[in-house]
């Protein structure tokens, strides 16, 4: 069973229970297990992104589908009521609970058990475990150099405290899992593979997450991680020749078959390990390691744009090309002018690649402009690609005083606007994406709620879920704050009408003017236009009685447009 933080043991499930769809229930009158029952319910269509407007007329299918349970009728759920309840209640509920882990969740006992266990771990790093993301490689080098530094702590209290002290906590299936975990003698070596084979991806992912523009280094980047795995996985007579997109042509699995682990490569610290391991547990860990390596390398060399020549030929916009041949270099700006065609005329082409070979023998560009050299070290490091490029755009030519890249800056600055890799703030933007399908006007409050419940539950757990008095407590709470929320905005209205009444009676007064102006003033001019007209047939007819008729229309019409 899993217990509450604070002893108020509300309906909590494990694994035998939500298999059997079977309740235990401790202290709940049978309005609370109604509201267990909508919670549970609400946390299920919140996490599979169920629409709201499906909960409508729902509660009269419960009544038919458990005509003896008092949950199923007294069930009232509506795609208002679930919204309100996401948005005021079960939202701000799991904010309050957010920064929890999964052992040591809001239980201060057990972090001062842990303390206690073992003298030889400080305080500080038994109270502060760190929380592994899933779905995160950045969070995973951490987490595991945490276990190592706590592993003897760990295994006192695990294998040794709790058992002696015969805690209930040790009938749980979580707890069985860290004991079996903790058994294993392969356990240190899994998580010193997993801080080795990590720190090969922390060094990508922080390049992707990089605010600077990095869009001309993206493909070799993309072929270095995969190079690193490679040669972590086979011989690197195997793929050492094999670069770019010539790393899809690599025999993968028939290489693997033949060198038979013979230069599989699991780690420093895991060797170590492993060298006091017997045999048939040391082959285990390495077959688990190949399968490893093979379905990373395999899954980037089918995800990855290895062939992708937009990101090959932008290479050329790094520094360091101007010291290749001119040749060579040509080629890519010619490739990359055609790609990017939308931004450039295709007669630009010549200029383009004129400016090109003047760029690359360019003495006016300086190196410093590039490359800095960091204080008290010997190493050179890069500058911002803009900061260069701008400054060599900048360049005039004396002769004619314009810019002396004109047509090639078109090109620069089209390709630098590509982004090298997704933001946190874009993934965030596809979930709200996927949350939004089927759910017209769904208000702020609601998506943050949402977005609360998505990340503290978890799919595969949301019949496992611990219902607990304080979680009844804010869905109760849920509806009067709704309902304070709409006097607010109500009278928000209200006032914001007052405000506006006095502009529209003005507004109004004025369009009636113009209105008025604009047909006095048409209807002189039509006047005007038909005098003349009646003037001019009069002229020719010599007749002076229709001369002095059509003059008095013209006189009207010129004393209306006064008036006006």
């Amino acid at each position: 069973m899993i217990s509450t933080a604070n002893g108020d043991r509300g309906l909590c499930l494990d694994k035998t229970t939500a298999s059997s769809s079977s309740m235990t229930q401790w202290n709940f009158n049978e309005e609370e297990k109604i509201i267990s029952a909508e919670i549970l319910y609400i946390l299920h269509a919140a996490v599979n992104n169920i629409s709201f407007s499906s909960f409508d007329e729902i509660s009269q299918l419960f009544s038919r589908m458990f005509p003896k349970g008092e949950e199923g009728k007294g069930m009232k759920l509506s795609s208002r009521k679930v919204a309100y309840e996401i948005s005021h209640g079960l939202g701000p509920y799991f904010l309050a609970k957010i920064n929890i882990d999964i052992w040591y969740r809001k239980y201060p006992s057990r972090k001062e058990d842990l303390i206690i266990s073992s003298q030889c771990v400080d305080e500080e790093v038994a109270c502060n475990t760190l929380r592994y993301v899933s779905n995160r490689w950045l969070s995973v080098v951490p987490s595991c150099q945490r276990i190592l530094k706590m592993y003897p702590a760990l295994k006192q209290h695990f294998l040794v405290d709790l058992v002696g002290n015969k805690s209930d906590l040790i009938k749980t299936e979580l707890y069985k899992h860290i004991r079996s975990a903790l058994k294993s003698h392969l356990t240190p070596a899994y998580f010193h593979f997993l801080v080795s084979v990590g720190k090969i991806f922390d060094n990508f992912l922080r390049f992707l997450q990089s605010d600077k523009t990095l869009i001309h280094l993206l493909y070799d980047e993309m072929s270095n991680i995969v190079r690193k795995l490679l040669f972590r996985l086979i011989s690197m007579e195997s793929c050492q020749e094999k670069k770019d997109e010539d790393l899809l042509e690599i025999p993968l699995k028939s290489i693997m078959e033949k060198e038979n682990l013979k230069y599989l490569d699991v780690g420093h610290e895991a060797n170590k390990i492993l060298s006091s391991i017997e045999a048939a547990a040391k082959r285990c860990f390495k077959l688990d390691s190949q399968n490893f390596y093979f379905s990373v390398t395999s899954y980037l060399l089918k995800k990855l744009p290895l062939k992708n020549q937009l990101l090959k030929s932008i290479q050329v916009l790094h520094p360091v090309a101007r010291k290749e041949p001119v040749n060579k270099t040509i080629g890519m700006v010619k490739r990359l002018t055609k790609m990017l065609s939308r931004c450039v005329q295709q007669e630009e082409m010549d200029k383009i690649l004129d400016e090109w070979r003047i760029y690359v023998s360019d003495e006016e560009i300086k190196e410093e402009w590039s490359v800095e050299k960091q204080p008290d070290e010997d190493v050179l490091q890069w500058k911002n690609i803009d900061a260069y490029w701008g400054n060599v755009l900048c360049l005039n030519d004396i002769n004619i005083g314009k810019k002396r890249y004109y047509h090639l800056s078109k090109i620069v600055k089209a390709a630098l606007c590509l982004s090298h890799g997704q933001a946190p703030v874009e993934r965030g933007f596809s979930i709200n994406k996927r949350m939004m399908s089927d759910r017209a006007r769904m208000a702020q409050t609601t998506i943050v709620g949402l977005r609360l419940i998505k990340d503290s539950v978890k799919k595969e757990n949301v019949s496992e879920t611990v219902i607990t008095k304080e979680m009844i407590h804010f869905y109760r709470e849920a509806h009067s704050k709704y309902k304070a929320e709409l006097l607010e905005n109500e009278s928000m209205e209200k006032k914001l009408d007052n405000v506006k009444k006095v502009p529209e009676c003005v507004r109004k007064t004025t369009q009636d003017e113009l209105h008025s102006l604009k047909y006095n003033v048409d209807s002189a001019h039509k006047l005007i236009d038909e005098g003349s007209k009646h003037l001019e047939s009069a002229l020719k007819r010599k007749s002076f009685a229709d001369v002095a008729a059509a003059q008095a229309l013209i006189t009207s019409g010129n004393k209306k447009l006064k008036t006006s």
